[in-house]
């Protein structure tokens, strides 16, 4: 008897017999989620998306405001947007080196995944890792006006899930989806068509936009629900964001204001806002499969004491 062959079977068969259960698929989750705004967020107001009083008055103002945004957006040429955009890549590319190899694949790898499932046929979307050569420690993502999205090392190295990466890169790409960009133009052209051309007119539309920085709050919190859309259909967990947001609370503790105007002067909603409403968009769109017993339970549909420390 072949004693090769015979001791060749037997590891094989104990192989087999360890491995099955390791092998074997994962059963399918009990739940699915049903984000019916679609990629294309329009309208939204909820207590979780609000910092007081005086943020609803300015959500309020942005919803009023994105109406015609919309429109002025949407009469934007986008060779227009695409000088924009490659001017913003210009000045960003003076400031850093990309990242090839193993790094970029795996993100790039992630980002053509997302890509699949977004609607714009005007845009070529491209990702580019970068490493920041003043700031090295800066964990950022962001997009030109053009589609071109930057992730930095150090973002990758805060990351702990592809599903957070997923969060990240959707957000961007939600940015493009839902025209932020060109309605931000928009305001500008109108502001520069009231106040006019002039030196003096340049400095109070320049004024006048800081002075509205807040309402891109909004933009980003309809990037938010817009990326839980996108990395859902392209088969990630859109509770990796709330671990993301979790852990930028934790890391940054950004959430203590000493003066009830400061939270205004940010281009982000605080770290808590942001999590509590997509904690709030999330819960409201998971369902159970009829018949599946429940596997997990669902994100608390009010996380408004995550922010309390």
């Amino acid at each position: 008897m072949n004693h090769g062959y015979l001791l060749v079977s037997i590891l094989l068969l104990f192989a087999g017999s360890c491995g099955f259960e390791a092998a074997q698929k994962e059963p399918a989750p009990c739940h699915y989620y049903e984000f019916t705004d679609g990629p294309h967020i329009k309208q939204f107001w909820e207590e979780s998306c609000q910092n007081g009083k005086l943020d609803l008055w300015v959500h309020r103002l942005a919803q009023k405001l994105e109406k015609h945004l919309e429109q002025g957006a949407l009469g934007i040429p986008y060779d227009t947007l695409e000088a924009l955009g490659q001017e913003q890549f210009n000045r960003t590319m003076q400031s850093v080196s990309t990242v090839r190899g193993n790094t970029y694949r795996r993100v790039n790898r992630i980002f053509k995944t997302l890509v699949r499932h977004t609607l714009r046929t005007d845009v070529d979307y491209e990702i580019f890792v970068i490493r920041h050569q003043k700031q090295p420690g800066l964990i950022n993502a962001w997009v030109t006006a053009h589609g071109k999205v930057f992730i930095t090392t150090a973002m990758l190295e805060f990351v702990e899930t592809e599903d957070e990466l997923a969060f990240i890169l959707s957000h961007e790409l939600a940015h493009i989806e839902n025209m932020l960009p060109d309605r931000r133009l928009a305001l500008r052209g109108e502001l520069r068509s009231v106040l006019g051309y002039s030196e003096i007119g340049t400095l109070l539309s320049n004024t006048t936009e800081s002075a509205l920085t807040s309402i891109n709050q909004y933009h980003e919190l309809i990037a938010d629900r817009s990326a839980l859309y996108f990395m859902n259909e392209a088969g990630f967990d859109p509770e990796g964001a709330l671990q993301f947001f979790s852990r930028l609370d934790r890391t940054f503790n950004d959430n203590q204001s000493y003066f009830f105007l400061e939270p205004l002067s940010n281009t982000h909603p605080y770290d808590h806002i942001r999590f509590n409403c997509a904690s709030r968009y999330i819960f409201d769109s998971k369902r159970v499969v009829p018949g599946c017993e429940k596997s997990n339970e669902l994100p608390a549909p009010n996380a408004a004491q995550f922010s309390k420390k």
